[in-house]
């Protein structure tokens, strides 16, 4: 095992230290008596925001754009067949 070996700055001038992590978004309280069989009280917590989300801001997948026209680009036939 060893430790964080070294340090930097954050954008809003504290420190940020090496092996920290992300703080969590959402506090949760590891209840072990909800995990015995399985539960997973993160993951839960994890899909009801997500479906939250979805019902307040749905995915709307963006157009996909005309491909381009590439005629005329690129290696031209009466000179691919020099040698």
């Amino acid at each position: 095992m060893t430790a964080p070996a070294f340090a930097f700055y954050e954008t809003n001038g504290t420190w940020g230290l090496a092996g920290r992590g992300v703080d969590p978004d959402i506090g949760l309280v590891d209840d072990p008596s909800l995990m015995v069989d399985g539960g997973d009280p993160q993951h839960d917590a994890a899909i009801e925001h997500r479906l939250a989300e979805s019902g307040r801001n749905p995915h709307v997948s963006p157009l996909r754009p005309y491909y381009p026209d590439r005629s005329g680009t690129g290696i031209h036939e009466e000179t691919s067949r020099r040698a």
